[in-house]
């Protein structure tokens, strides 16, 4: 029992919930209507009431999960009961007995760490604050040098050939080939009090609690750098980096100028950004009022051209980027907006998060249920369709995608080198996704880390996680 939420029942980490939702359902399946009561959400100034129609009592409750979305205009990850049970969203409301007054929550849940596309080994902390890491060598895999150094790690992420670990405390322990940024010594004292850590290619960025900014390595360093104050976001391609002032959500971009290092004539746009993300070698931003701002290499996705002015008309709600490629979730229906380098589109809609390989994007749909798109090849086309009921994880590394279920179950499509035609019908109680660029590990409820992929890039093994 996690007794700050007041869930029972969940095989959640209670580090892992954000918030809780508390709504009501006060229908008698004679007028069709449910309302929904916010009681409590992290991001929210007060309460929120909104009333909505729903044919019952056979309304499966993902309906009822998205329709609250929209009325309180948040993310809901896990429905549960006041006891603290979860709901089977695949449920109608009569089969799991939902009662005229009944209060539901809904925990939103931290997001797994994202995947870095540039990471050839896998980096786990312990749940003592220790660090397992395997994978290819020569490119991160062995923090051998360092081991001592690395207790209570929070998080790590990879260059190409180079790791960077933030502990509790705020340090930085960095390994791998100097070349890529493993060595910090240049800057240590300046690393600390570190909340987040970005990578490029081949150089790193720091951003503190105070709001500074701290970078190591790399071929271009911006003199812009080094008088940044007041960073709320990072975020970063390939050779660029970008950053959103607390001061007005404005954002100052550094790195190779053709490949997003450059906000250009999209400055004067750029304000009050609640989001960024990248593709290989393009950013686009997010505002408040949900208009999506590109920039960078147009054939990454800098140039959105003619879906401009749907970009610009706002109401998204999420943003994902591929290798080469951008989509971003409308608020509203759900429906996906692609644009860069990227094969067809998602036609569906109430999409409610969106996973990438290098080629590709795949959507969560509200019921559970998966859309892909993009290079058939790399996860574009999905040949497991059937097995693809109540998702509740996707995953993509740099050509396959591996879909959780609320099972417990794995699911995969893609390239066969990046273990997109494993055979997973072993694996149960997966509870967490992983992946680097060639593989993909799956964190079993007894501990068990199960992988599968490219050897070289950490898959192939098994071990106990602890």
């Amino acid at each position: 029992m996690y007794p700050h939420t007041g869930l029972v029942g969940l095989s959640l980490e209670a580090q892992t919930i954000m918030a809780i939702v508390h709504f009501v359902a006060v229908s008698d399946y004679k007028d069709g209507h449910i309302k929904f009561n916010e009681s409590h959400h992290a991001y929210s100034d007060g309460l929120c009431d909104a009333e909505v129609k729903l044919a019952a009592p056979n309304t499966p409750l993902y309906e009822v999960k998205w329709q609250a979305q929209q009325a309180l205009n948040c993310h809901l990850d896990v429905l549960v009961r006041a006891s603290g049970c979860r709901l089977r969203e695949a449920s109608t409301l009569e089969e799991l007995g939902i009662k005229d007054g009944e209060t539901l929550s809904a925990a939103t849940l931290r997001r797994p760490p994202p995947v870095n596309r540039l990471a050839h080994a896998f980096a786990l902390p312990r749940r003592d604050g220790s660090l397992v890491v395997w994978g290819n060598r020569s490119l991160g895999g062995d923090c051998s040098d360092v081991q001592e150094q690395l207790k209570e790690v929070e998080d790590v992420i990879f260059s190409h050939a180079a790791a960077a670990a933030r502990l509790a405390n705020g340090g930085v322990v960095t390994w791998g080939d100097k070349r890529y940024g493993a060595d910090s010594r240049a800057v240590q004292t300046e690393l600390c009090d570190v909340r987040d850590i970005r990578a490029s290619y081949d150089a790193f960025a720091a951003l503190r609690s105070d709001g500074r900014v701290v970078t190591w390595c790399g071929r271009d360093r911006s003199a812009c750098v080094d008088h940044l104050r007041g960073v709320r976001l990072l975020a970063s391609a390939r050779y660029a980096f970008a950053a959103v002032l607390e001061e007005g959500g404005k954002v100052v971009a550094w790195g190779d100028v053709k490949q997003g290092g450059d906000v250009g004539a999209a400055a004067e746009d750029l304000v009050d950004i609640c989001q960024i993300e990248a593709t290989s070698s393009a950013f686009a931003a997010r505002r408040s009022d949900g208009v999506v701002i590109p920039w960078g290499e147009a054939t990454s996705g800098g140039d959105p051209g003619p879906l401009q002015g749907v970009l610009r008309r706002g109401g998204f709600c999420d943003i994902q980027g591929s290798g080469k490629a951008f989509a971003a979730i409308h608020r509203e229906d759900g429906s996906v907006v692609t644009w860069g380098s990227c094969e067809g589109g998602c036609g569906q809609r109430r999409v409610q998060s969106i996973a990438a390989t290098s080629f590709s994007f795949a959507a969560l749909l509200i019921d559970g249920s998966v859309e892909a798109w993009g290079n058939l090849r790399y996860g574009g086309a999905v040949d497991v369709q059937k097995d693809l009921q109540e998702v509740v994880q996707l995953a993509g590394n740099g050509g396959a995608f591996a879909a959780l279920r609320s099972d417990g179950r794995v699911v995969v499509w893609g390239h066969p080198d990046y273990g997109g035609e494993e055979d997973c019908s072993n694996l149960t109680d997966v509870r967490e996704l992983r992946a680097t660029y060639g593989a993909f590990a799956a964190i079993c409820g007894d501990g068990t880390v199960v992988t599968w992929g490219d050897p070289v890039e950490g898959g192939g093994s098994s071990f106990c996680w602890g």
